[in-house]
This record gives structure tokens, sequence and C-alpha cells, in this order.
């Protein structure tokens, strides 16, 4: 994982990527780009800001820069397709001071008549980028900029409801994260995590699990984890040193954690690697806060 803030890297200079996932899982992270996620299978509950949706086939989920966003990891079955881009490309019609709902469900979107559903809109991103024929990015901006002014017109509101969280939560919850991102490697205690929010600890813990999804040790040791992996797959050092570079303090430790959250321990993660198991995409735009998937396509 590259950070909990996601610093993405586009692939050129037309800042936008897109790709679909199958059974996709994904940490809680923020970033400073526009994010939409079009749901094409399954019922997956994706979390903005402390308030869970519940999606269905046809449905768009749009996070805005440093909204904190995850999917529930259970085991139901997804096809997700996401949409990651500069806001710039929405030019003078993109605002961060209008409180926007995230959720666009299907029926709502042909209830208001919006001029491009969330389908038909990612079908011609998709098909822009593979043709990258003249004009291209003036066709993908046109289409995004037509969306996003319906989305405008619909979905614009002034209330804070009491399910979204203030900024002032968002905004400490966002330095804890970069925190655990910038020193996973060391001894970081829940009372730790409560100096850095300002609470104690008993709602440092409820805060915590109410805007990630996950209580603070799960998360900690999931990003453990995540930096382990590139670890195993690149870098031929040792595995006690592995462990020990990621904030484990025991191999015993390490092999108990990583084979609770990956399904397997980081022997047999080693062995699935030289057998040609588990495949990693070379997308250079790849987003490093996913803790698993199925599958991937453009």
């Amino acid at each position: 994982m590259k950070g909990i803030l996601e610093r993405r890297q586009y692939g050129s200079d037309f800042e936008l990527w897109c790709r679909c996932y199958r059974d996709i899982k994904f940490l809680a992270h923020y970033h400073t780009d526009v994010e939409m996620i079009l749901v094409r299978g399954g019922n997956p509950k994706i979390t903005v800001n402390n308030h869970t949706y519940p999606c269905r086939k046809g449905d768009v989920v749009v996070i805005r820069p440093g909204d904190i966003h995850f999917n529930e990891h259970d085991s139901s079955e997804n096809v997700l397709d996401f949409v990651v881009f500069n806001p710039i490309i929405l030019g003078d019609i993109y605002s961060s001071h209008i409180e926007l709902i995230p959720y666009i469900g299907a029926e709502q979107a042909e209830k208001f008549s919006f001029a491009v559903d969330g389908t038909t809109l990612f079908d011609t991103l998709h098909r822009e980028l593979r043709s990258k024929e003249r004009y291209y990015d003036a066709a993908v901006k046109s289409r995004l900029r037509s969306f996003w002014v319906d989305y405008l017109r619909h979905f614009a509101t002034g209330e804070q409801g009491g399910a979204l969280v203030s900024p002032n939560r968002l905004s400490r919850i966002r330095v804890l994260l970069d925190y655990i991102d910038r020193h996973y490697d060391r001894d970081i205690p829940l009372s730790k995590a409560a100096e850095l929010l300002g609470y104690d600890t008993f709602h440092c813990s409820k805060t915590f699990k109410a805007i990630t999804g996950v209580n603070y040790v799960t998360y900690l040791n999931t990003v453990r984890v995540g930096k382990a992996l590139e670890k195993l797959r690149g870098s031929g050092s040792s595995m006690i040193d592995v462990a020990l570079d990621c904030g484990f303090n025991t191999p015993r430790t390490f092999n108990r954690v990583f084979k609770e959250i990956t399904g397997m321990t980081p022997t047999e993660y080693l062995k699935t690697l030289e057998q040609g198991i588990v495949k990693h995409p070379d997308d250079p735009a790849q987003n490093h806060t996913i803790l698993s998937f199925a599958d991937s396509w453009l």
C-alpha cells in the first residue's frame, strides 16, 4: 500500500484512470481526486464518511476529495467499475464547497432523466480510453461534465445530516491514517492513536470503527500485512526481517496475523508466487489500498 492518503499516479498527462474489478475489497482511505464507482453486479455496501449505502446494479457512488471510503469486507460477490480523475477535468462546474449526496441510485437517475446514465457513461469512458481516437480527451471531459451537471441539479444539498461525519472528525481521522501509514513499523498502541485524535481510548476506538468500518487493531494489522506483501513480492528479504520491518515483534505473531488477513501463511503465499497462482496487475495507477480482488479488466 503506497498510502492511506492515496497519491494516484496517472499513466499520462490526461489525469483520468478507470478499471473494473470482480469481488474487490478495499481498505478505508481517501485521496485528492474524484472517484466514481459503478456497481455492475452484486449488492455491495459502500461506506462514505460514516454513512453506508447498500447498492444494486446500476447504482453510482461518488467520492469527492477528502472523503474516507471503503466497502464492507463480507463474502458477497460484486463487480465494481472505478473511474478516478483530477477534479480539474470538470472545470468551473466543480466546487468543493457544495454538499452532495454520494449515492446515485439507478432508479433515481432514471427518474431525474439524467442525460447520461451511469452504465452508459462508464462504457463510453472505457471505450474512449481504449481507442484514444482524435479528441478522445475532449469527449471524456464532455461526458463527465454532462453527468456532473445533472448530479449537481438533483443531488446537491446544504444539509449536514446526522449520519454524516463532521469535517473536524474527518480531519482528525486522516491525521491518524497518515501516521499509521508512515510509522506502521513502530509500536502504535490504541493510547497513541487516542493521543493523536485528542480523545480518550474508548472514544477513539468507537470513532475509528464507525468511520473506517474495522476496529483499530485490525486496521493497523491490515496495513502492516499490506506492506509485508509488497516486501515479500520484491525485496528478497528474509521472513524474519519482513516481520520486524512491518511492525511485528515475533515471526509467530506475523504468521498468525498474516493468515488471518490473507487466508494463508507467508510461506504459502511465497509458494503461490513461485507457482504463478497469485496474479498482480501491472497497471501503474493501481489502487494500493486494495485488499483483494478476483479479477480485473479495462
